[in-house]
């Protein structure tokens, strides 16, 4: 059971987008808004109409993890299920053999961006960006060739000076999305899942200590993929059902090296080896109930989904950022944390307002209404002054963001 602080407070300073912590009853017992609930204005005056004066109101910092070190339970797991990785050998793939796509985010919808048109990035983002990409991928190239020359605690330090405030950015989401990435993946998805992975942990009211182990974390959450061979992390086609395995054994080999090699705290090690977990057990390296999964896997979780799905990799295009909230919120009540995931859609949304986008059909356009049951189909006014709801016209879709 997660524990979060609460606090009781008069209806009439319940504000939309707060999260209720007690289911609310009325004097007779009716059950009138359940523990969980995200408020609204229509849920505040229904509490009014029922005579509700007052509720508790989630505070916002993260829950306790109901994972505690248990590392000893999940070394006797590894090694039952897992083989390490110079005990597996690739057989000769065989015309029948099924390729298997590796998705690593999972959620890839149908439609993708064709393309994506740059912004003008200030230069002191991509002066502040690029920077903390060389030192990422220097440290991470010593993982993988000179293991012993990692220091895991320069990456750390990019943290408080370099990474961090860019969560005041209230345009880092985009500018994310438009900073090339055609190199390098590995090493920009690092920076983009700590940046995205920090806001979400400034938004539900971390700790600066708490705050600085989930970036941590997530800068370090793939270290597993310097240890698998380039040949499969780099491959641009699909993987062979022996490739893959391979790869998802990344998250493993990531844990056993940094709890090996390094002294850093038991959350670290959780980032790394539980960022694939579901909350439904349908994840790997250990098939995970929610109940188990570190509340900073579970951050990095959405984040890395985010991420894998509006970048640029050498196995598939980038989806636009209305694809992946749409694809997050499909799955936000059974494989991924909801509470988490409802702060992070509920943020993102309030950046869709006002976006320049491209059609498919070639015409720039405005995004002037949001769509509540469909991030991925908003109103929309094109340059030639005609209003679409592609909600109810599915001839038209939304092929990239432009700023």
């Amino acid at each position: 059971m997660e524990e979060y602080q609460f606090q009781t407070m008069s209806v009439e300073n319940v504000k939309p987008g707060m999260i209720l912590h007690t289911t609310a009853v009325t004097e007779s017992g009716r059950v009138v808004l359940r523990a969980g609930t995200q408020m609204n204005a229509r849920a505040i005056e229904g509490l009014k109409t029922w005579n509700i004066m007052q509720v508790d109101i989630r505070i916002l910092g993260l829950p306790v993890s109901s994972a505690s070190p248990v590392d000893e339970e999940i070394e006797k797991i590894l090694g039952e299920k897992q083989p390490v990785l110079s005990e597996i050998k690739l057989a000769p793939v065989e015309e029948k053999t099924e390729p298997v796509k590796d998705t690593s985010a999972e959620l890839l919808p149908e439609t993708v961006a064709d393309d994506y048109v740059s912004e003008n990035l200030p230069e002191s983002f991509v002066d502040t960006y690029m920077s903390a990409l060389a030192e990422v991928k220097y440290e991470l190239s010593l993982a993988r060739f000179q293991k012993n020359s990692f220091n895991p605690e320069h990456l750390k330090a990019l943290i408080p000076d370099v990474l961090q405030p860019l969560l005041k950015d209230k345009s880092i989401f985009w500018k994310l999305q438009f900073i090339e990435h055609k190199e390098d993946y590995l090493y920009h998805h690092s920076i983009d899942v700590a940046i995205l992975a920090g806001c979400i942990g400034e938004w539900m009211g971390c700790t600066q200590k708490k705050l600085e182990s989930l970036m941590w974390g997530a800068l370090l959450h793939d270290i597993g993929k310097t240890l698998v061979p380039l040949n499969i992390i780099n491959k641009s086609g699909t993987l062979t059902a022996e490739e893959w395995n391979i790869a998802q054994l990344h998250a493993v080999r990531g844990y056993k090296y940094l709890r090996k090699n390094y002294d850093m705290p038991h959350e670290i090690h959780y980032c790394v080896l539980q960022h694939h977990e579901r909350m439904d057990g349908s994840g790997y390296p250990l098939s995970l109930p929610g109940k188990k999964i570190d509340i900073c896997g579970r951050i990095i979780a959405i984040a890395d989904i985010f991420s894998a799905m509006t970048s640029r990799r050498s196995y598939g295009k980038r989806q636009t950022s209305y694809d992946a909230a749409t694809a997050l919120q499909s799955e936000m009540f059974g494989k991924l944390d909801s509470q988490i995931c409802l702060q992070f859609l509920s943020r993102l949304r309030q950046f869709f307002q006002g976006n320049i986008v491209r059609l498919n059909d070639g015409r720039d356009a405005e995004v002037v209404y949001l769509n509540p049951s469909d991030d991925s189909r908003p109103m929309v006014r094109t340059i030639d002054g005609a209003v679409i709801d592609l909600g109810r016209n599915r001839d038209f879709s939304i092929r990239s963001v432009l700023y």
